[in-house]
């Protein structure tokens, strides 16, 4: 069942294509520290800021999703209101996060929320709610997102 997994093919892509805008503004945030060709826009100089606002704009929408997604495992088992609880918290703390827009602390609460979320996946696996490679994929795909996020924050 887990191999033929209709969806599996699709979410794993799709998953790893919502990775790139992290990659992105990491990318953007160590620019000052690398040595751009001119075809890549070496002579355009990207601000800290610019990096901080796009990885907390887009994180803030990630984890929202993620919060949705842990909407949608809690109507698994009805039993469990704590994961519906959890997925209200998680969308309010990306929220929050808004009120300190693009600093080290917004940053910091993201992170703090997507390990929070990485940690609940964690338990749905465990009670055999998401699949496998689901669990799998959600691990992977976390260390991209709070490298990224920790990149960013460390910056100057």
């Amino acid at each position: 069942m887990e191999t033929n997994h209709p969806t599996k093919r699709t979410t794993t892509l799709l998953t790893y294509f919502g990775a790139i805008p992290f990659l992105i503004a990491v990318f953007i945030g160590l620019s000052p520290y690398l040595s751009l060709p001119e075809f890549l826009g070496g002579e355009i100089a990207y601000s800290g800021f610019k990096a901080k606002a796009l990885m907390h704009s887009y994180a803030v929408v990630i984890l929202s999703f993620i919060a949705g997604i842990q909407w949608g495992i809690s109507l698994h088992d009805n039993k469990k209101t704590l994961v519906l609880w959890l997925s209200s918290f998680l969308a309010l703390l990306a929220w929050i996060s808004l009120m300190a827009f693009a600093t080290k602390m917004a940053l910091s609460v993201l992170f703090f929320g997507f390990i929070v979320a990485l940690v609940a996946d964690r338990k749905a696996y465990i009670n055999h709610i998401i699949p496998v490679w689901f669990w799998q994929l959600r691990k992977k795909i976390s260390f991209i997102v709070c490298l990224s996020l920790l990149t960013i924050i460390l910056l100057k």
